[in-house]
């Protein structure tokens, strides 16, 4: 029987990870990432309750400096032939409607927890590891290097990971406003694009779907380009606008890995958590909401596990199976509802655009179904 759980990945799904088998007695041992990011990260990350009282049960979310965190109070999604909904934490009888929390802060925090966690062990970068004894948690994020040796290890080969691009990148950085945000997030639907704009301290968080090439030429561009091109697409909703650093570009897919687990081989088990079992559009802001699901059912998974057979390894196939199961229907349940919401947008056909204008207006009238949303959202 071997008990050893080695994280390859140190981001947000991978730390949290090992701080939630921590505080469960269980030790691990996390293999940092090829890169250091986290100083110069651009990302505001979108966190619902769930991830939020996870982050609290691991004695991060209050050690989070205050400018790094920003409720979000109110919501105003444009349609592109006129169509509005609008959500309200005060009319919802919610704190919040979710939570922006900036992901370079978040990220330095979770790192200072499990240095001083004595349960966890970091590592440096290995760039071809033997397969190891025990269970590799896979969290090296949406190209892990490691998940295709793998899927070979287990005969699933490619096709176990489903992806469909987007044609889309994700332009992403801080915007400064002239106008206070209040607590505002902003989205705009505009001709296949999804234009996001999310309340952080001194302005907004910055996520923008544009085609491929618009993204690039924007990006390369500079700040300025950028800050205009925002300015035309938002019509001064939101203040005038400017950037405050260079942005970042990562291209946009759907994407979910059907094998969740395998075996390298006899002793030597593998799983995937966060984006490296699944990606998603952006739109609904629950890409790290998803993530920090899997940490918290593969910890629940694994520690009930040892509770009720102690005799069984961390490698064992059949409850990694539990934690595949219990983890399918929410991923797929998301991963739908965000591309059809893209696909509705995106249709160029003229009928559509008055139809999903006119569905935004039908939902934005009633008060009872967007309280239930925001309560689902908030939930996860």
């Amino acid at each position: 029987m071997n008990t050893s759980i080695h994280i390859r990945g140190d981001g947000a799904a991978g730390l949290a990870l090992a701080l939630s088998l921590a505080h469960q007695g269980l030790a691990s041992r996390v293999i940092a990432g090829p890169t250091d990011t986290a100083a110069s990260d651009l990302r505001a990350w979108a966190l619902n309750g769930a991830s939020k009282e996870l982050l609290a049960a691991l004695n991060v979310w209050d050690q989070l400096p205050a400018a790094a965190v920003t409720p979000i109070q109110a919501m105003r999604v444009q349609g592109d032939q006129g169509g509005v909904l609008e959500f309200s934490a005060w009319q919802a009888k919610q704190p919040a409607l979710g939570w922006i929390v900036d992901a370079a802060p978040l990220l330095d925090m979770l790192r200072q927890a499990a240095r001083f966690a004595p349960l966890v062990t970091l590592a440096p970068f290995e760039e071809a590891p033997a397969a190891a004894p025990g269970l590799t948690v896979l969290c090296e994020g949406r190209d892990s290097p490691t998940r295709e040796r793998g899927h070979r290890a287990a005969g699933h080969g490619l096709f176990s990971l489903r992806q469909h691009p987007y044609g889309h990148s994700a332009l992403a950085g801080h915007v400064h406003s002239a106008l206070a945000n209040g607590g505002q997030a902003w989205q705009w639907f505009r001709h296949g694009e999804v234009l996001a704009l999310l309340p952080r301290d001194g302005g907004y968080g910055l996520v923008w779907s544009l085609p491929h090439e618009r993204a690039a030429a924007l990006q390369q561009q500079g700040p300025q380009a950028i800050a205009q091109a925002l300015n035309e697409a938002t019509g001064g909703l939101a203040g005038e606008l400017s950037m405050t650093a260079t942005a970042a570009l990562w291209p946009l897919r759907l994407a979910h890995d059907s094998a969740l687990y395998g075996a390298f081989a006899p002793g030597s088990s593998w799983v995937l958590a966060g984006d490296a079992a699944h990606a998603i559009h952006p739109l609904a802001g629950q890409g790290l909401n998803l993530g920090l699901a899997d940490v918290r059912v593969l910890a629940e998974v694994l520690a009930q596990a040892r509770k009720d057979s102690p005799w069984r390894g961390s490698d064992d196939l059949s409850v990694l199976a539990r934690y595949a199961r219990q983890r399918h229907g929410p991923v797929t349940r998301m991963a739908r509802t965000c591309d059809a919401l893209w696909q509705a947008f995106a249709q160029p056909h003229p009928l559509a655009a008055p139809l999903r204008n006119l569905g935004l207006d039908a939902v934005n009238a009633l008060t009872p179904l967007k309280t239930w949303l925001v309560r689902q959202a908030l939930q996860g």
